[in-house]
């Protein structure tokens, strides 16, 4: 069946709109990040990475993990520099944080043979972009989802610790998800606001390397095959506290291409719906 010219240059443009906007959102996060790297003030390539160290045996008594990836250098060396130049807040003190669910993959259903009613299932796997994938390869049923009663919000950070560690997204306004037990979810509480913290701030420290990964990475034990990092080691990351005026810069910019990220997300919703009326799926 031959589809109107009419129709095609419809959708196309509906395509083209989604993408532009998805390309000027990823660079307004750039954006961001280079401006969280210029505040820092900190050359993280004159840190050393070395593949060989010792460490000194008192300093492994007191260390908080027995484990080589602790003690590592390039990670200690960084946070180290960090602390020199700035004041840092623990996580756990300004956030909560609470993990996902898994809910067996006997509930799972594939895009194919979903209901209307099934809700998202994110897996770590399912973070693009610093997003949650809007067409994710499982969904859960509507009961699942309401009986777990996960909370999850505008706003919320999400943090994989299992598997891919240090993968960070942020919930848009059309994200109504599932989150997997791989996942966390960061929440800031009241006494973030007196460093002048917010969500979009705390998402793009922890979407640096220095920041994000290399102190999760820190804190990460194998379990069984999979590296694991656990909620309490999560709360223990440091997160940089910059003036309040760099932090609203930051803000505004992560903020639009959140905002872009939702427009873009209603914008598919449109073309996907155009598509099923035109074929009366």
């Amino acid at each position: 069946m031959e589809l109107p010219s009419e129709y095609i240059r419809k959708i196309s443009k509906l395509v083209e709109k989604a993408e532009e906007k998805s390309e000027k959102a990823l660079n307004l996060i750039q954006q961001a990040q280079q401006i969280l790297y210029q505040r820092l003030g900190i050359d993280f390539s004159k840190i050393k990475k070395e593949n060989v160290y010792s460490v000194n045996l008192l300093e492994f008594k007191d260390a908080d993990l027995w484990t080589p990836k602790y003690s590592y250098p390039l990670y200690v060396n960084t946070l180290k520099a960090i602390g020199q130049k700035w004041q840092t807040v623990k996580i756990g003190e300004i956030a909560t944080v609470k993990k996902g669910d898994e809910v067996g993959s006997e509930n799972y259903n594939s895009y194919l043979d979903k209901k209307d009613s099934d809700v998202p299932f994110i897996r770590t796997s399912d973070l693009v972009n610093y997003e949650v994938d809007q067409f994710p390869d499982f969904y859960i049923p509507k009961e699942i989802y309401e009986e777990l009663n996960q909370d999850i919000q505008t706003g919320d950070v999400l943090f994989t610790k299992d598997g891919k560690i240090g993968m960070t997204a942020m919930i848009t306004e059309s994200d109504k998800v599932i989150i997997a037990s791989g996942l966390s979810r960061l929440r800031l509480k009241n006494d973030a606001k007196k460093y002048n913290l917010t969500p979009e701030y705390l998402f793009l420290v922890l979407s640096l390397k220095e920041t994000g990964l290399y102190p999760a990475l820190r804190r990460t034990v194998t379990a069984s095959t999979i590296p694991h990092l656990r909620e309490e080691r999560l709360k223990e990351i440091e997160i940089p506290i910059l003036n309040k005026e760099s932090i609203n810069e930051i803000t505004k910019l992560v903020k639009e291409a959140f905002k872009l990220k939702d427009e873009k997300k209603k914008i598919i919703q449109e073309v996907r719906k155009e598509i099923d009326d035109y074929f009366e799926i």
